[in-house]
């Protein structure tokens, strides 16, 4: 499971909990429920009546949905889900509002290509998901941060990494995949014997670079969750781009920066405070942009407020868009320039 499921899971659950209480103590589906009727004579022919366990459902339901998961499934050690990358934010969330004391384990990483690596060390003190790579599994190679844009850059083997620094992962795999590169940006971390010990990063395409500068999009994440630290469990959501793309989506000049559009819980907004700090944490973590911003070539830092369930409406658009996509592992991308979600999402400001 990947935690924007999760997400969704336990949202349908607290915003419908009378009719799937309802549901179990009758045993049937909820004739308001629009799914295929072959759906729902499979679905029906699984269940029970459940007096006994609706009525308990209710009354904890009842309570609010605060630390739900321990309370309804008490011998519950842990949610397994991705929780890195793109997946962060809606674990932080689904831990705040639902989870309570109860780890987020994200116990693999993995990929289209194959399972790249499994974290061997997870503890309920040490949530953070480090990754072993499965070595029985792939042969992988690392090539350097310095030559991620080079078209035939240098590798190394597993042993020869060095801790602190980032990589590109390229796997060499039995299905058939030769030295490939997965765009996926790992850091080391330690050691487990002679093998690296990794943290994911980001993928390796996902930068911003208004002016050349090419800013990496987890700088740009670490940024926004620095200014906003007192605030942080209150952010639902958030995606950036350079101002170009909000330009032709909006019909408005912008000079050159970024906009980054946020979604807070209770449609809440950034102070002047936290909206300089953001622009000021950039500049502390990549000095590009700091030279840029101090000689204005880049403008600060433009933050969009939207109004509350605007990421969710975001889904469905981009779902809409593309009918083969699989619903549950929908992600929302770091930085996005479609024009059409841009114009939605400007439409969507408070």
């Amino acid at each position: 499971m990947v935690s924007t499921t999760a997400l969704s899971l336990f949202s349908v659950m607290e915003k419908n909990w009378r009719t799937l209480c309802n549901d179990i103590e009758k045993g049937e589906l909820s004739k308001s429920l629009n799914i295929p009727q072959d759906e729902r004579t499979r679905l029906n022919g699984m269940m029970k009546p459940n007096p006994k366990r609706a009525a308990f459902l209710r009354k904890e339901f009842g309570k609010g949905f605060e630390n739900i998961v321990a309370r309804i499934w008490p011998e519950c050690p842990c949610l397994v889900a991705l929780n890195t990358g793109v997946f962060e934010t809606p674990a932080k969330l689904v831990k705040q509002r639902y989870l309570g004391n109860l780890p987020v384990a994200s116990l693999i990483h993995l990929g289209t290509e194959s399972t790249f690596g499994i974290n061997i060390h997870h503890t309920n003190q040490s949530p953070e998901a480090h990754y072993t790579p499965l070595i029985t599994n792939n042969f992988f190679e690392f090539i350097p941060i310095a030559e991620f844009g080079e078209k035939t850059p240098s590798t190394l083997l597993a042993h020869q990494v060095e801790v602190g620094q980032m990589y590109e992962m390229v796997v060499t795999t039995f299905d058939g995949l030769y030295r490939y590169r997965t765009e996926d940006v790992v850091k080391i971390i330690r050691f487990y014997g002679t093998t690296p010990v990794y943290k994911f990063i980001q993928r390796a395409g996902d930068t911003l670079s208004a002016h050349l500068e090419k800013l990496p999009e987890f700088l740009l994440h670490d940024a926004v969750y620095a200014a906003a630290a007192a605030r942080s469990n209150s952010i639902v959501e958030f995606t950036s781009c350079e101002s170009v793309h909000v330009q032709l989506a909006s019909g408005t000049d912008y000079a050159l920066g970024y906009f980054v559009f946020i979604e807070l819980q209770d449609a809440g907004k950034l102070n002047d405070h936290e909206i300089e700090l953001v622009d000021a944490e950039i500049c502390a973590r990549h000095t590009v942009y700091d030279a840029m911003r101090r000689n204005n070539k880049l403008k600060p830092i433009k933050i969009v407020h939207l109004r509350t369930g605007a990421f969710c409406e975001i889904k469905k658009l981009m779902l809409s868009s593309n009918p083969d996509a699989f619903y549950m592992q929908y992600k929302l991308p770091r930085i996005m320039r479609r024009v059409d979600i841009l114009k939605a999402m400007l439409d969507m400001k408070v």
